[in-house]
């Protein structure tokens, strides 16, 4: 049986409306019995030390198959066994630390956004939660909400609920000396909130990193990701019409959660060829976008997925003149609608930069333009898969 590590309950500012697993006092027994709070969740006092154990909250542990990810938070190193995570909110909070509200009322932003007529499915998902969602995934949103004192169905909630709300831009490039670099905007309503929340988290086995990705806490999926010296992805959303009744009903027939196959790929596929067959063809709960970088001259790639299969692949044809792919939240072959053209400004900005001085830099300046990036940003990361040590997740703020 797999287990959460902490030392102790987290520390949380706010309380939780309705009912909990165990009252005040008896939480408060636990942490003292415990010892220090782990202060990854909640409000940081910047003057406390950060206690990391082994490991701390913000990493889960599969101990079956012996997986560690090690994660940061609210631009707090977390600092473990001398290995450091760098750079995930960067270069400072959005708000002042003593102002982050990261309780789980506040986590459980999606509980207001719901359907009354939805709330008994998700709780009858929630109390067969093994029959619905496969393993390590059940077991490690069962964790969360027993650690964290959230209920089971608002964990639910919050782990398929950006399928419909992510809206985003990713490109995938290719300079003249065949390097290929991947960056991608993820953007999403609660922008401010979701800021201070986002990680970057480095999976390891046998003590050297597997792969690493990006999500927010409590979601156990990714939203995108890279297996070193392999591929790089991301994902952006596409447009499903009735997202609430399509959700559920592919949540009923097993359909994957789309953050779920991109950990899943990131942790199976070994190359950029087998990571485009593995997000081909297994059924989703959401329409979506899959965008693939590779590491050999070439390979780039944006899959177009319906729920039951992919629609269209489009490669990287440098050769041919195309060296760069851009997706936004639209078929590529369509025009995008004008009340929202970030496909326009970033074909301009990457013609402008020029193919001779494309890299990790120049991409997050191209991200950086308006309307690419804009106030739903959440963060920009940059990423080149024969590059993994520049793997960079950041926070921007529009102009």
């Amino acid at each position: 049986m797999r287990r959460w590590w902490a030392r102790g309950p987290c520390s949380c500012s706010g309380s939780r409306s309705g009912s909990s697993s165990s009252s005040a006092p008896q939480r408060q027994q636990r942490a003292a019995a415990a010892g220090p709070l782990c202060p990854w969740w909640g409000s940081i006092d910047s003057s406390s030390p950060v206690h990391c154990l082994d490991p701390p909250l913000a990493y889960w542990k599969r101990s079956r198959s012996c997986w560690v990810a090690r994660g940061r938070v609210s631009g707090q190193s977390l600092t473990c066994k001398s290995t450091t995570i760098s750079n995930t909110i960067t270069p400072t909070p959005l708000l002042p630390e003593s102002q982050v509200d990261c309780s789980p009322s506040r986590c459980c932003y999606t509980r207001d956004n719901v359907p009354a007529w939805v709330r008994p499915v998700v709780r009858k998902v929630a109390r067969e939660l093994d029959r619905f969602f496969p393993n390590p995934f059940a077991e490690e949103i069962r964790g969360l909400s027993s650690l964290l004192s959230i209920d089971l169905g608002d964990m639910v909630i919050l782990n398929i609920f950006n399928e419909f709300k992510m809206f985003c831009t990713s490109i995938v490039a290719q300079d003249t000396a065949g390097n290929i670099y991947h960056a991608r905007n993820l953007d999403y309503l609660y922008t401010d909130f979701l800021r201070n929340i986002s990680v970057d988290i480095d999976f390891t086995r046998d003590g050297k990193v597997s792969f690493t990705g990006t999500t927010f806490v409590g979601n156990v999926g990714v939203a995108n990701g890279q297996r070193p010296e392999k591929f790089t992805l991301s994902i952006d959303a596409r447009d499903g019409g009735s997202w609430w009744e399509s959700a559920i009903e592919a949540l009923l027939g097993r359909g994957h959660v789309v953050t779920w196959l991109v950990r899943n790929t990131l942790s199976t596929a070994t190359d950029f060829k087998s990571a485009v067959v593995a997000l081909s063809h297994p059924p989703l709960i959401s329409n979506t976008y899959f965008i693939v970088g590779g590491v050999n001259p070439g390979e780039g790639a944006v899959i177009t997925r319906r729920r039951e299969a992919a629609v269209d692949t489009w490669f990287l044809q440098p050769h041919q003149g195309i060296w760069y792919l851009v997706e936004t939240n639209y078929d590529h072959w369509k025009a995008p609608p004008a009340r929202d053209d970030r496909r326009t400004p970033a074909m301009k900005a990457l013609n402008s930069t020029g193919q001779a001085n494309i890299n990790l830099h120049s991409l997050l300046k191209v991200l950086s333009v308006k309307p690419i990036l804009n106030n739903l940003t959440v963060y920009t990361t940059v990423m080149s898969a024969a590059q993994p040590q520049r793997y960079r997740s950041i926070k921007q703020m529009t102009p």
